[in-house]
């Protein structure tokens, strides 16, 4: 027998549920640690991008109003943005500018 079996008390299916049950804690943690690291990796690309955008704006000697201005309207086109316009029941062009179709929404 070995020491899990011995301190579970002998039972092979104890042992079986508790490792079963120890793996799925440790798949549930690796799941969330992945997701967050994720999340934070999109987050820091994202301000990297923006941070480039903003010099190479100022390099072409662009003024703070125009920059505050390209920046604001990037924003405004999240696709939350977009999600609340296809709400508000207004025709809208379709948010990808490949296609041309018309959306009407309930």
């Amino acid at each position: 027998m070995t020491d899990l079996q011995i301190a579970l008390g002998g039972d092979p299916d104890l042992v079986f549920v508790t490792l079963l049950a120890i793996g799925g804690m440790i798949t549930a943690i690796a799941i969330v640690t992945v997701s967050v690291i994720a999340v934070q990796w999109r987050k820091l690309r994202q301000a990297e991008d923006e941070n480039g955008l903003k010099q190479e704006m100022i390099d072409r000697g662009m003024t703070a109003d125009e920059i505050v201005q390209v920046i604001r309207a990037s924003r405004d086109r999240s696709w939350h943005a977009h999600l609340a316009e296809l709400g508000s029941g207004e025709r809208k062009t379709c948010w990808f500018p490949s296609r041309k179709r018309q959306h009407t929404s309930p």
